[in-house]
């Protein structure tokens, strides 16, 4: 055997020896503390990668979504005006115009012979279609005792939903006995939105001001 072939026994030797050598005390718990160490650091890195990952899918929801439309944009008009005409305490007329930006975009008119008027007037200019009626408040006085009370500006209101899930809004308009009612369709704009379209809306007991 020359020095190179007993150079390689030698080192084989030496390697079967360290396979069954004890392990020194503490180095296995240390092993095992660093390999703890290096799983939590990898969880906790995972964690943090998924909180970026959310919070930019959150961050581009965001930047996409779409911003609420203005009242205009949401029902068509930014002003209605009631029109309540009188002849001797009787109500003779009501006319109901739509205004956008100073401009007229709808006017409907109902004329009564017995005194009590029923106006019906479907609003679709905008992103929510909604009919608004002036009706005596005798006619729907059953949904307007179950109706949460509310405001519409200074106005006494009642807000409830029909069978349907449609919204259902009635102001008392102060004349002849006579509420406006408002009930949404599909798709319904929120309560908010409603009230602050029907916040728009003035009463006038003078025709020329629904010309």
């Amino acid at each position: 055997m020359n020095n190179e072939d007993l150079d390689v026994a030698l080192r084989e030797a030496l390697h079967r020896q360290a396979g069954y050598a004890p392990v020194p005390h503490g180095l296995a718990e240390t092993v095992r503390y660093r390999s703890r160490r290096r799983a939590i650091r990898d969880r906790i890195a995972v964690a943090c990668l998924a909180a970026v990952l959310v919070c930019g899918a959150a961050v581009g929801v965001g930047v996409t979504m779409r911003p609420e439309p203005s009242v205009a944009a949401a029902f068509g008009s930014d002003e209605v005006a009631v029109c309540v005409a009188l002849t001797d305490g009787r109500v003779t007329t009501v006319t109901l115009t739509e205004r956008r930006d100073g401009d007229t975009v709808d006017t409907e008119q109902s004329d009564s012979t017995d005194g009590t008027v029923a106006l019906r007037h479907t609003a679709r200019g905008g992103e929510f279609p909604v009919t608004v009626e002036v009706v005596p408040l005798r006619t729907v006085e059953t949904a307007w005792e179950r109706g949460e009370p509310t405001t519409v500006g200074t106005r006494t209101a009642r807000l409830t939903t029909t069978d349907s899930g449609a919204l259902l809004l009635m102001t008392d308009l102060d004349i002849a006995g006579l509420v406006i009612v408002v009930e949404t369709g599909e798709p319904a704009p929120t309560e908010a939105r409603l009230l602050a379209w029907v916040e728009s809306f003035s009463v006038h007991t003078d025709p020329a001001a629904c010309a």
